[in-house]
Parts: structure tokens; C-alpha cells; sequence
């Protein structure tokens, strides 16, 4: 996987590989706030929680 990437990298100017990762950075922020945000609901307990689909 790493020489696929250093290939399409060669191809590319300094800029779009500093916005892409840049992206990539943004990407792994989110990643890691819904990580948390999973890790938190699953040690949660469930009847603390709203029924998704509860009747109203």
C-alpha cells in the first residue's frame, strides 16, 4: 500500500499533497471524536437512552 501511495504522490505538487494532508488531519480529528462518542454510548446503559424509534 505504501509504494500504491508514494506512486500516486509522485504525480502530485507539494501543494495538493500539503492539502491533502491537511484533510487527512481533519479526517482523524472526526475519526477520533466518534471513537469516543461510540465508546461513551456502548458503556452507557441502553435505558438511558431514548428508543430511536419510540412512539410519540
Amino acid at each position: 500500500m505504501a509504494d500504491d501511495a508514494s506512486r500516486i504522490a509522485g504525480g502530485m505538487s507539494v501543494e495538493e499533497r500539503q492539502l491533502i494532508a491537511a484533510r487527512v488531519e481533519e479526517l482523524a480529528v472526526k475519526v477520533d471524536r466518534l471513537e469516543r462518542l461510540i465508546a461513551r454510548l456502548v458503556a452507557e446503559p441502553a435505558t438511558s437512552r431514548p428508543a430511536v424509534n419510540a412512539p410519540r
